[in-house]
């Protein structure tokens, strides 16, 4: 019988040994886990950010209707541009302008070489509401900001539709309160 206990004491101090040795495999696996969870979201969030910068000096064109290829297309869409929002953009102004999906009617990018020329672009598009032009002006977002920003516009008009004076700021939207005027 003593032969039997000492066996079973063998077995189980064995089997304590093994459990500890799992133990210690699976807390190091968990450990190794988190740390390539870590690395994919740093990867990601240098990803999102990269494309975020490739896309700073670009914008998107919808609504302008214009055929060819090659630098007559260029040229015609430099030409639009300076008719439509009343500016002074030159071929130098520009890296590169070409159609989304290469299909007659989508979008244009226009890739601009200097930030301040798409904001230029930008802040003339005003111009495009007041003659009632049905062309679109867009910044050229990656897809988080096209889904960020479509929520933004949601919620704006749903703030607008509660009669509340709204505007988006700085990725919010923020009720503007009107002061009265006593007198």
């Amino acid at each position: 019988m003593s032969d039997t206990n000492t066996i079973l004491d063998a077995i189980k101090q064995q089997t304590l040994k093994l459990e500890n040795k799992i133990e210690n495999e699976a807390k190091q696996t968990r450990s190794s886990i988190d740390n390539i969870k870590k690395d994919i979201q740093d990867i990601k969030n240098n990803l999102l950010r990269l494309e975020r910068t490739s896309r700073k000096n670009n914008i998107v064109v919808f609504g302008l209707e214009i055929l060819g290829s090659g630098s007559d297309f260029m040229n015609e869409v430099i030409t639009n541009l300076n008719e439509i929002l009343e500016l002074q953009l030159s071929i130098e102004d520009f890296n590169d302008i070409y159609r989304i999906n290469n299909k007659e009617n989508a979008p244009i990018k226009i890739e601009f070489l200097s930030y301040l020329k798409k904001k230029l672009v930008l802040q003339s598009t005003g111009n495009l509401r007041d003659k009632n032009i049905p062309v679109f002006i867009n910044q050229d977002l990656c897809r988080e900001d096209q889904i960020k920003s479509k929520q933004l516009r949601d919620e704006l008009k749903e703030a607008k539709n509660k009669g509340l004076n709204a505007k988006i700021t700085k990725g919010k939207v923020v009720v503007i309160e009107e002061k009265d005027d006593i007198f």
